[in-house]
């Protein structure tokens, strides 16, 4: 869509009218695939570029070593605990809503899990019997069976997105969505034991002037590893959970979605240069990292990047699919020509 401007008034002047069709989108943005300059050239894509991903196994090396269902518009897949099955959420053709998929690597089949609202980033509880997601339109933290039974039960009607479940079942680790003018992103603590509503009340665990992002704790529920952009550019740190005692900064030329190995011994993270990161913790009981290690480079989705690691340290990663040259990307010249003056 156009509309004239004036930009010595500061404000419009003019209808809202279309001209551009079929434009490339990315729904969770919002934002669409197009570019304008100053002499008249629009340029945008109409063919799906950029949404298609293949979630696929690679190895240490960055070897790819499997695929898990057909490539889709599929983002943040993770693995049940059992590593059996994976859920995600992916990109309804026709109401160009999200639901939460799930994936099973025994038997090859797939089953979807949500069919209304917006529904993203779900999380498996440490017994893989249910999985919180959020309903983006809504604003709802829910939890739901695996198997599709029964009813969502509403955690949290806020906008939070959930991260991470302690290995205890005690705690659902949360974001803030959207963020805050003052605080930026959060990270929150929703305490699970109660069993009415007025129980589970979320409390901050790192609220700052700064934004925090991706908590997830440690399999053994000692330490909590998060994203802050306190130096200005996004890196990893972790701290003591839940008290938050002692602080570190693992990544050293910035970092981004921190994932701990499902044994505790690693902490990886997505390095600004594009490459896996890896850090050996040290056994004790004091925090004790290591220095970060290259792994490979991991081409992620942009829409909202996302992967996990398997017991066996396997990678599961949603991997932009490699794309033909012949891609409809439309070049319109001198747009502004069929504008009413």
């Amino acid at each position: 869509m156009a509309q004239p401007f004036d930009a010595g008034k500061l404000e419009t002047t003019g209808d809202v009218f279309p001209i551009a069709e079929n434009v490339d989108l990315n729904p969770t943005g919002p934002y669409a695939y197009f570019a304008s300059s100053r002499n008249g050239v629009l340029a945008y894509s109409s063919g799906g570029a950029g949404t298609a991903l293949q979630i696929t196994w690679y190895d240490r090396s960055g070897r790819a070593v499997g695929t898990v269902g057909k490539p889709a518009d599929v983002q943040t897949p993770r693995l049940s605990p059992n590593g059996k099955m994976v859920a995600a959420d992916r990109l309804d053709a026709q109401s160009r809503n999200r639901d939460v998929w799930l994936y099973d690597l025994v038997r090859g089949s797939e089953q979807r899990l949500t069919f209304d609202d917006n529904n993203t980033e779900p999380v498996w509880s440490p017994d893989g019997l249910r999985i919180a997601y959020v309903k983006r339109q809504s604003l709802k933290v829910v939890v739901k069976a695996a198997d599709g039974t029964g009813q969502e039960e509403v955690l949290e009607s806020a906008d939070k997105r959930p991260m991470d479940w302690t290995r205890d079942g005690n705690f659902l680790l949360l974001a803030t969505g959207n963020g805050n003018p003052k605080t930026g992103n959060d990270v929150w603590a929703l305490p699970l034991p109660g069993k009415n509503a007025s129980d589970r009340k979320p409390v901050a665990l790192r609220e700052t002037e700064f934004s925090e992002w991706h908590p997830r704790v440690s399999p053994d529920g000692r330490w909590l590893a998060y994203e802050s952009n306190e130096s200005k550019r996004p890196e990893i740190y972790v701290a003591g959970f839940p008290g938050l005692n002692g602080r570190w900064q693992i990544s050293a030329n910035g970092g981004r979605y921190p994932v701990w190995s499902r044994d505790g011994r690693e902490l990886y993270f997505w390095g600004a240069d594009g490459k896996l990161m890896a850090v050996e913790i040290k056994p004790g009981a004091q925090f004790q990292p290591g220095v970060p290690q290259a792994l490979f480079d991991m081409r992620l989705g942009t829409s909202n990047p996302s992967y996990d690691v398997g017991a066996d340290g396997r990678f599961l990663v949603a991997t932009p699919v490699e794309q033909a040259a012949t891609v409809p990307m439309t070049v319109v010249l001198n747009w502004q020509a069929g504008l009413k003056k």
